[in-house]
């Protein structure tokens, strides 16, 4: 659903520049053109949103194609002179003859385009519905002659919404943190041979949590979501290593992926990791108030060491989740891991109160 608010209720809390400053654009006498093909989603919901302003869809053209006279919207052109742009930076500006859109690559052209729809045209986009407010002009009048946007963040966002989440310039700007269940293949591929690798669970067995009736030393049985929720044996040097020489091998990302896989049972039950927890003899009656955080950041800390020993820019990324989400009690995280918080203890006072 599309709306319309008042020019009056916007009036009363937006300014613009002097009237003297503006610039009329003729919407019957514009086109827009996109630089590449990767900017033609930009171009497109430009023109999406000048149509709703104006009720004049504007054709999007090759720049061959514009005839003599006509006002450009250039998208992911930058205007000569101007300054490269810097990570997560979004401009436009605007002349009598050619409105520019440019940033740091497409995503700024993109974001560039949604910053004018947004302070220059007033358009809002109130929710993931796919409401959107505006306030209708024809002919445009351009009142401010350029703009800029910096994304504040590295990455930010929201899972749902995918093209309101695009509207409000969320996403990932510059080397993001590597995220996600880290060992969901782990045991498919080294089940047989690495058992140091998994988690000895409250079943005595180092394999993933046996149904009622199957046999849990029969390795090959195990497939599917109960493999890929295994958990990993968190004090295992020998799988410290194996995690190394992987992200050596295949990654080029900065980021070391150790994010547990998903579940809330069979974590490990082995003296090495035990050790690592400050409470190991703690009830749990309630799976998530079980405080398995030291042992898992004691983990991050370890390979954060041996990854920056081999690349002084590299980066852990873990989550903070369930049976450890509340902060550590003992271990000290060092600068080179990266925590990504899953909340899933709401009861926030009663989290503290482990502490």
């Amino acid at each position: 659903m599309i709306r319309r608010l008042g020019a009056a209720v916007l009036a009363a809390v937006l300014t613009t520049l002097p009237a003297s400053a503006a610039i009329t654009i003729i919407p019957e006498k514009a086109a827009v053109v996109a630089a590449t093909k990767a900017d033609i989603p930009a171009a497109e919901e430009l023109i999406l949103h000048l149509e709703l302003v104006t009720g004049c869809k504007m054709p999007l053209l090759a720049a061959d194609q514009v005839a003599d006279g006509a006002f450009v919207f250039a998208v992911g052109t930058a205007p000569a002179g101007a300054a490269p742009a810097a990570i997560g930076e979004a401009a436009w500006s605007v002349t009598p003859q050619k409105a520019y859109f440019y940033g740091d690559g497409a995503k700024g052209a993109r974001n560039a385009v949604y910053d004018f729809l947004e302070d220059e045209l007033d358009v809002r986009w109130l929710n993931r519905d796919g409401d959107i407010a505006y306030r209708s002009q024809n002919p445009l009048v351009i009142n401010a002659s350029s703009g800029r946007w910096q994304a504040a963040f590295r990455h930010f966002g929201i899972r749902s919404g995918k093209t309101w989440n695009v509207r409000q310039r969320m996403g990932a700007y510059h080397d993001p943190p590597k995220y996600g269940h880290a060992f969901t293949k782990l045991w498919q591929q080294y089940g047989a041979t690495n058992p140091e690798f998994f988690a000895l669970t409250r079943l005595g067995v180092r394999a993933p949590v046996a149904k009622p009736g199957q046999d849990p030393n029969d390795i090959a049985a195990f497939t599917g979501k109960a493999a890929e929720a295994i958990k990993i044996c968190v004090s295992s040097t020998a799988l410290y290593d194996h995690i190394i020489a992987q992200w050596q091998k295949t990654s080029k990302s900065r980021y070391v992926n150790i994010c547990e896989n998903d579940g809330n049972d069979g974590f490990c039950t082995c003296p090495g990791c035990t050790a690592l927890d400050v409470n190991s003899e703690q009830p749990a009656s309630n799976v998530f108030t079980r405080h398995y955080t030291d042992r898992y950041m004691h983990m991050a800390n370890e390979i954060a060491k041996a990854a920056v020993a081999i690349r002084p820019d590299a980066r852990v990324a873990t989550y903070a989740y369930n049976e450890y989400e509340t902060p550590p009690r003992r271990v000290k995280l060092l600068p080179a891991v990266t925590v990504g918080i899953v909340p899933t203890v709401f009861d926030v006072e009663s989290s503290l109160q482990l502490l």
